[in-house]
C-alpha cells in the first residue's frame, strides 16, 4: 500500500496511541507518567507532522483539518504535560489532573478515539487515491482494447473481402481462391495485433482501474475495522 506513507507509519501511530491510552487508565505515580505519557504523545505529534511534510495533496479537506488538528492538540498536550512538574505527591497530582482534563475536556478528543480518527483519515487518503486512479484511466483509452478491436476489424475485413469476391462474378474468384485472399488478410493483421500486443504488454496499465479500486476499498474496510 502506498498513499504518501507506509502501513508501518500507521501501525506506530496506533501503537502511540494505545500506550497513551493504557497510561491514563493506569494513573498510578502522577510525576512518572506525566513524563512517560509526553513523550508518547510528543511522539505522536511529530509523526503527524512528519505526515504533513510528506503531504496532504491526497487527503480531502475534512482529513487534512483532522490531521492538522491532532497535530496541535498533541503538541499542546505534550508542552502541558513535558513542562514544569509541580506536583510532588500522589494527591496533588490527581488534582492538577482532573483540573487540567476538566479544562481540555472539550478540545481533546478521547485518546481511544484517536486510532478511530487514524484509520480514518489514512482509508479515506488511499481511496482517494484509488479514485484518482479511475479519473486517470478513464481519461486514457485502453490500449488492449483497440489492439483487439484492431484484429476483430482484420477478421471482419477479410470476411467481407471472402464473401464480396466470392459472389461478385466479374472477379473470375473462386470461393477457395476468394477465401484464400481473406486468409492472407487475417494473417497480416494476427501478426500486426500480435507485434503490437507484445509491445504493449511489458508496459501495460490499461486494467490498473479495477486493481485500484479493490485495493482503495479493502484498506479502507481494513482500517476502519480496528
Amino acid at each position: 500500500m502506498s498513499f504518501g506513507y507506509s502501513v508501518g507509519d500507521l501501525i506506530a501511530v496506533s501503537s502511540l496511541v494505545f500506550q497513551a491510552s493504557n497510561i491514563l487508565s493506569d494513573f498510578k505515580s502522577p510525576e512518572a507518567k506525566y513524563v512517560e505519557l509526553g513523550q508518547h504523545v510528543d511522539e505522536l505529534g511529530k509523526t503527524f507532522l512528519e505526515i504533513e511534510s510528506i503531504g496532504l495533496d491526497n487527503f480531502e479537506k475534512a482529513e487534512v483539518d483532522t490531521i492538522q488538528e491532532i497535530s496541535r492538540i498533541s503538541e499542546e498536550f505534550a508542552k502541558a504535560l513535558l513542562g514544569p512538574l509541580t506536583p510532588t505527591n500522589s494527591e496533588t497530582g490527581k488534582t492538577w489532573w482532573l483540573r487540567w482534563k476538566r479544562k481540555k475536556k472539550r478540545t481533546f478528543p478521547r485518546p481511544a478515539r484517536l486510532p478511530e480518527l487514524v484509520a480514518q483519515s489514512s482509508g479515506a487518503a488511499a481511496l482517494s487515491r484509488a479514485l484518482l486512479e479511475h479519473v486517470k484511466n478513464l481519461e486514457r483509452p485502453r490500449t488492449c482494447l483497440l489492439i483487439f478491436a484492431m484484429f476483430v476489424s482484420f477478421v471482419g475485413l477479410s470476411c467481407f473481402l471472402g464473401t464480396y469476391f466470392t459472389v461478385n462474378k466479374r472477379y473470375s474468384y473462386s470461393m477457395g481462391d476468394a477465401f484464400t485472399l481473406a486468409g492472407y488478410v487475417i494473417t497480416v493483421g494476427a501478426c500486426v495485433s500480435s507485434d503490437s500486443l507484445i509491445q504493449h504488454y511489458r508496459q501495460c496499465r490499461c486494467w490498473e482501474r479495477v486493481k485500484a479500486e479493490s485495493t482503495g476499498s479493502s484498506e479502507m474496510k481494513r482500517l476502519t475495522s480496528r
